[in-house]
């Protein structure tokens, strides 16, 4: 075809072959599978690789502007810099002021770079008269602050158009300032000019709650938007009411104390301060009063821990343990399980309250008057006050007796069930070294049982895996046949459609020159025929002529005889002087006849010349349409032998990864194929054996219990 196929070519801009698509006579699923994710996965990198080199170009473009812009930032921090250096040479300007140029067209062409400073930076010379430029600046509209600083960007923009002014100051002398309407201006502006801060628009700024425009001074600001005054205090009015909005957020952003002290009432803030104290206690240790019409909370410096009582704001007592209201004096809460066991403890060992502190007090000997530490006497039979009652020492006695009494038999009981327990534990361990010897015995049996079922599951497993690898062998050397098989197959379509491509070119390229030379000889010979056509025509042409204009001075010579004959017939001499006049016209016909004849041929030359011309461009321009084609047919074949390649490469790297997917899936098989069968006999009979034994064990104790 041609030498530039030697050149590399980019076979991902071409489509795969046909023949990749062609499969005769596959009935394998996984040879199906493996050919068609073999072209989306080849498919599927091309379109990653692309991906990917667009992101390195991208990233690569970005750097570069990133270093563009970093050494603009330099360029004119480094002008910058310049600037207030010279600058500092002079405070303030001079009060003699000149206008020496006219005002500079703002059409004017600049350099770009120039006007980009000129925006960003006033110019040097300029920076001496730093009052005077500041008011020119006012007067444009475009002041320093906003050249050198974005936070203005809010500002209204004006007309960015450049007023030089110029001043000059003589050596020692002032030059009076000429007296214009825009110096009157300036002087005006200087005396009684309006901050541009006066004239800035109030700033307005969205309630995220009732969405209302309100000033920016009288916001509230939060963590993350505005409020009115209404909607904060209603929000926060709203969180000390309902305790699962607690705190105060927006955005799910708490609101600071400080926003809230700054902006909240005082009644407001004594109710937050009271439901912050309140639910940063947990809810467990939360009190509340027991009234229906109270229900306020208790803050925990009016508890009484001793007392196991609270008392709310109103007044209303509340019992800390079952939070109802308060207990009587002498009566315990019911769900004071400590007091209960307390009391039936004392009401066996006969122990006694105090009438007054409630303290449970034990007699250990003397007689029943009784003094607690609280300084009360009282009885130790009855409980009452002392000397309020007639109970004897006997009655004392009594109490202490049966008191012990209760003691001793609590102690037999403890005696007897002890020695019970005693007896059952040592028949369960009596029972247990039993099951322990059985347990032995068994497990032994199981494990020589599972030894030789693991030894006959191994010798079954290792040959099922050898049934199971011929098999896989055979299988995959089989579908590596049928893939092998296809890949034949599709390379002999690949190229017989590349041999008919490459004839299809060949036959082209023929005809189409067969056509053209056809075509041009053809047409070389119409325009030789056409140029010798129009040369004869002109000839015949110019010979018509040449031949009336003969006959025409043969005409004329013979009026021109007849005439001079009649005129010298009676002149003597006449017949010598009619000759001499008649050779005189001859020669001037003659002279005239030699001028168009040089014409003619001159004509006739011309146009040979002409046809000639004529020719020589329709031929170079055949020679060029010649050469046009050439080159064509030449960039057909180089496409043609390009697309040949590309399709080479695409079936080469196809089969590539069908082999690579077809190794993979046979790995895959090899390795998980077989897990499913490996055994779970053994865990299933040992988790049998150890569940009966565990019932065995259970039951047993049961029955000795």
């Amino acid at each position: 075809m041609s030498g530039e196929f030697d050149e590399e070519v980019d076979w991902t801009k071409y489509d795969p072959p046909e023949a990749l698509s062609k499969l005769p006579g596959l009935t394998s699923e996984t040879v199906l599978a493996v050919v068609q994710s073999a072209l989306e996965n080849v498919r599927t990198q091309i379109q990653a690789e692309k991906v990917r080199a667009a992101e390195r170009q991208h990233a690569i473009q970005e750097e570069a502007e990133a270093e563009a812009e970093a050494a603009a930032a330099a360029i004119a921090e480094a002008e910058e810099v310049d600037r207030k250096g010279k600058g500092k040479e002079v405070d303030r300007f001079d009060s003699a002021i000149s206008i020496s140029e006219p005002i500079e067209d703002p059409a004017a062409p600049r350099n770009s770079r120039d006007f980009t400073l000129r925006q960003v930076l006033p110019a040097p010379k300029r920076s001496r008269f730093g009052g005077i430029t500041r008011i020119l600046r006012h007067v444009r509209g475009n002041s320093e602050s906003k050249s050198e600083s974005s936070a203005s960007s809010s500002r209204p923009s004006h007309s960015p158009a450049f007023i030089p002014l110029h001043t000059r100051v003589t050596n020692g002398t002032h030059t009076p300032p000429i007296s214009t309407p825009f110096t009157h201006f300036v002087y005006k502006q200087t005396k009684s000019s309006p901050s541009p801060s006066s004239q800035k628009p109030k700033e307005e700024v969205e309630c995220v709650s009732c969405l209302d425009d309100i000033p920016a001074k009288s916001a509230i600001k939060t963590v993350c938007h505005h409020y009115c005054a209404d909607c904060f205090l209603r929000l926060i009015q709203t969180a000390v009411d309902n305790e699962a909005q607690w705190p105060p957020k927006c955005c799910l952003n708490a609101i600071p104390l400080r926003t809230i002290k700054k902006h909240a009432p005082r009644t407001l803030l004594a109710t937050y301060h009271l439901k912050d104290e309140e639910f940063k206690t947990p809810v467990e240790r939360r009190l509340y009063c027991s009234q229906p019409d109270c229900g306020l909370w208790i803050r925990q410096d009016r508890v009484d821990l001793a007392g196991r009582t609270a008392t709310c704001a109103s007044g209303h007592v509340v019992c800390t343990m079952c939070r109802g209201p308060s207990h009587p004096a002498d009566e315990a809460c019911p769900q004071d399980r400590d007091t209960l066991l307390a009391d039936r403890l004392a009401e066996e060992e006969g122990w006694r309250r105090c009438n007054r502190c409630h303290v449970l007090v034990e007699h250990k000997e003397a007689c029943q008057h009784m003094t607690c530490r609280c300084g009360a006497e009282f009885c130790y039979v009855c409980g009452l006050a002392w000397r309020s009652c007639a109970c004897t020492l006997e009655q004392l006695n009594e109490i202490k007796e049966r008191a012990a009494r209760r003691r001793a038999e609590r102690t037999a009981e403890k005696e007897v069930e002890a020695r019970e327990l005693a007896a059952a534990l040592r028949l369960v361990e009596e029972f247990e070294r039993e099951e322990a010897r059985k347990d032995e015995l068994r497990r032994e049996e199981a494990r020589r049982k599972r030894e030789e079922r693991r030894r006959r599951e191994a010798e079954e497993r290792a040959r099922r895996e050898e049934e199971r690898r011929v098999e896989l062998d055979k299988k995959y050397e089989d579908l590596r046949g049928s893939l092998k098989r296809i890949e034949g197959e599709q390379r002999m379509v690949l190229e017989y459609s590349h041999d008919r491509a490459v004839e299809a070119v060949v036959a082209k390229v023929k005809k189409e020159r067969e056509d053209l030379v056809a075509k041009q000889q053809t047409q070389g010979t119409d325009l030789r025929g056409e140029k010798d056509a129009k040369l004869k025509e002109l000839e015949m042409m110019l010979y018509a002529e040449y031949r009336t204009r003969v006959a025409w001075e043969r005409r004329l010579e013979c009026e021109f005889a007849t005439t001079q004959s009649l005129f010298w017939a009676d002149v003597i001499g006449g017949q010598s002087k009619l000759q001499a006049a008649m050779k005189t016209y001859m020669r001037k016909n003659d002279e005239r006849m030699d001028a168009w004849m040089k014409w003619r041929d001159g004509e006739m030359e011309k146009a040979r010349y002409l046809a000639e011309d004529e020719v020589a461009i329709r031929e170079e321009l055949m020679e060029e349409a010649k050469r046009r084609l050439e080159e064509r047919l030449e960039q057909e074949q180089v496409e043609v032998g390009r697309r040949l390649r590309a399709e080479g490469r695409w079936f080469e790297l196809v089969v590539e990864e069908r082999r690579r997917l077809l190794a993979e899936v046979e790995m895959v098989e090899r390795e998980n194929g077989g897990e499913d069968e490996e055994g779970s006999g053994d865990g299933e009979s040992e988790m049998e054996w150890e569940t009966d034994d565990e019932v065995d064990y259970v039951s047993a104790i049961e029955v000795l219990l």
